[in-house]
């Protein structure tokens, strides 16, 4: 009699594991892989070689006060201060994008110069990327990843980063910190980032404040 009751109920034990399967397979969250890492290329830059020389520049209506960069490979340098200042002004200017109206800029010898802009505006080329997915279709952070890698990977000469760690994650922020430490190239950061500004506090810095005043602090 027990046998015969055991028998006939184990079908519907089964029954409700499958059904009870089921559910949790429904309920089971997918947890996307972590994105890869970024990587900082070395680079090949001889250090202190002279790479480019920016004296006393400045653009009408755009920069205050004349500035003047010199930098050699290896060199590191924060640009800081308020919006409207001049700072990305002065980067497209030592990218040679930007003619000054006042000084010049001189590359010294064939120097590989790639500036990261503020804001990721893409371009003809840009549209699709390596893949076939539409740029609309990619988040501000995918497309930061990607215009930075693309400028990482050229490995130039001088390095400028202009607001380098908008829309990118707090990974991401570290891998590139911490690449930037080892690379051969003349580095120039500006930045407003607190973070960024607390972890590169040993870097010089070109301070230009609100006054037009234009001074470097080591």
């Amino acid at each position: 009699m027990h046998k015969h009751q055991r028998q006939s109920r184990a079908p519907g034990i089964v029954q409700s594991l499958h059904r009870r399967e089921d559910e949790l397979r429904r309920h089971a969250l997918t947890v996307p892989p972590p994105p890869p890492r970024l990587t900082v290329p070395t680079g090949r830059t001889q250090p202190g070689a002279p790479l480019l020389t920016a004296a006393e520049v400045s653009v009408t209506g755009r920069s205050t006060r004349p500035v003047t960069v010199r930098l050699a490979g290896g060199d590191r340098l924060v640009v800081v201060g308020p919006n409207g200042s001049g700072k990305s002004t002065l980067l497209a200017m030592l990218a040679g994008e930007l003619a000054p109206d006042e000084g010049a800029v001189r590359r010294h010898g064939t120097v590989r110069v790639e500036r990261l802009s503020q804001e990721d505006r893409g371009g003809a080329g840009d549209a699709t990327g390596t893949d076939d997915a539409p740029r609309d279709h990619r988040s501000p952070g995918q497309l930061r990843r990607r215009h930075l890698g693309r400028v990482l990977g050229m490995e130039p000469d001088v390095l400028l980063l202009d607001e380098p760690t908008n829309h990118l994650s707090m990974s991401l922020v570290d891998d590139l910190l911490a690449g930037l430490e080892d690379a051969t190239a003349a580095v120039v950061v500006a930045t407003h980032d607190r973070q960024v500004l607390r972890r590169l506090a040993h870097w010089p810095r070109l301070v230009v404040d609100a006054s037009g005043d234009s001074r470097t602090a080591l």
